[in-house]
């Protein structure tokens, strides 16, 4: 009876393979931590392997879903990218960073107003309190590139 009033909540979203298995989320952050490491050192098999079992033990996390479409767009795999953008996107509609990645893929895909939709949206979500950092200060700059870039051309 126990095991199967878990795999009800299983199914129905209650309760993730993580808690099942015990992992803290220390863990499940060093786990991802790593993939992105192997990702920026350009290791992506080794990034999306690790990424694919965080998406099994937790799979309500958008950023594992956004990595894999990173490490994805990398290796020039733009279909299957903006699957796993998709993904992260609705988990997270709002993130910025998803948002003008998926743009990228989708100008790549020969989908330009699209693309720049999605940028848009992403320039929009890189709200006041997020443009101080260092790292989004970067993607808003490569946001508004890309939509001049292209706006210009298409």
């Amino acid at each position: 009876e126990g095991i199967t009033e878990l795999q009800q909540a299983l199914a129905e979203g209650r309760i993730t393979m993580a808690e099942i298995g015990g992992f803290t989320e220390s863990e499940l952050d060093a786990a991802y931590a790593t993939a992105c490491t192997y990702a920026n050192i350009g290791q992506t098999v080794a990034a999306t392997q690790i990424v694919g079992y965080l998406m099994m033990l937790s799979p309500y996390e958008h950023r594992y879903y956004h990595l894999a479409g990173v490490c994805f767009q990398r290796i020039k795999q733009f279909e299957i990218a903006d699957h796993y953008y998709r993904m992260a996107l609705s988990l997270n509609a709002s993130d910025p960073t998803t948002l003008i990645y998926r743009g990228e893929v989708q100008i790549m895909l020969g989908k330009v107003d699209d693309g720049l939709l999605s940028i848009k949206k992403g320039i929009e979500n890189c709200n006041e309190d997020r443009i101080g950092d260092a790292e989004h200060a970067g993607l808003l700059a490569r946001a508004k590139a890309l939509s001049q870039q292209f706006s210009t051309s298409a």
